[in-house]
């Protein structure tokens, strides 16, 4: 319980080679060894007194708070931005399903070489699912358009394209289309202009 100048007295080592033996010496140590606990230690001997501890630092309010907002930011910001790639946010529900179509078959309008009517069909089919929730075909367009009664000024261009996609689709003959891929167009766009415009 109290403080001692100690020493561990020197010593040597010994070695052995193939060519023989040598031997390093350890020079003698020398130390104070003293106890955690304060004591009485005289300055006259030499020794510093020990140190007081330190008080403990409470920790900040600030840096968690800001850790917080800043995950909730992060985490808003993803979650926005997966909102718009899958087409979620309001302002993308409008116009949504035409989009799509009309962004594919203008693609296959611009690719060389003889149009791919089937794709494109497939897309104008996908987005009339689309606005009507379900699969729909040429004996559902009654409902469809009691359901989407903006859609009804296109009726006549609607039914003949139905009428085409099944010849197109399930003739016997050679494929062909009365509905060239501007048709196509014209009608994709035509549709597209009022489900964006639909409140």
């Amino acid at each position: 319980m109290e403080v001692k100048n100690l020493a561990i007295p020197a010593f040597k080592l010994a070695f052995t080679q193939a060519d023989g033996v040598f031997e390093l010496e350890v020079p003698a140590w020398r130390f104070t060894m003293a106890p955690i606990r304060e004591l009485s230690i005289l300055r006259g001997e030499g020794l510093e007194p020990m140190r007081p501890d330190a008080s403990p630092e409470l920790p900040g309010r600030t840096g968690p708070l800001w850790r917080l907002v800043s995950a909730t930011a992060l985490g808003g910001g993803a979650g926005l931005y997966l909102a718009y790639l899958y087409g979620y946010l309001p302002w993308q529900q409008r116009g949504r399903h035409f989009r799509a179509a009309c962004r594919t078959v203008r693609t296959l309008s611009r690719a060389p070489g003889e149009p791919d009517y089937s794709s494109a069909y497939a897309a104008i089919h996908h987005a009339f699912n689309g606005v009507f929730g379900q699969p729909l075909f040429s004996e559902h367009l009654e409902a469809f358009f009691n359901d989407h009664p903006a859609y009804k000024p296109l009726r006549e261009e609607t039914e003949a394209f139905f009428a085409s996609s099944y010849e197109f689709f399930f003739s016997e003959q050679p494929k062909e289309t009365g509905f060239p891929i501007s048709r196509l167009f014209r009608l994709c766009r035509d549709c597209y202009d009022i489900e964006r415009n639909i409140r």
